[in-house]
């Protein structure tokens, strides 16, 4: 779940998924920066991956999908 700090409070902005996600859990780590949001899963692939996300429009987009070599 992302959300952003406006008004002197939190509100809720869109949900963020990996494509294979199984449960909530699968999703390790967060990295916002900007307009860029980086999500790590620990038990993605085997090995893991990371995700790379784009804020444009008001709209999260993945961009960029890192995992592992075979």
């Amino acid at each position: 779940h992302v959300y952003n700090y406006a008004s002197n409070r939190w509100n809720y902005h869109s949900l963020i998924q990996l494509s294979d996600a199984k449960t909530d859990e699968s999703i390790s780590s967060v990295v916002i920066k900007g307009d860029t949001l980086v999500v790590g899963s620990a038990y993605r692939n085997i090995d893991g991956a990371v995700a790379v996300y784009k804020l444009a429009s008001n709209t999260w987009s993945k961009v960029h999908e890192i995992v592992p070599p075979r």
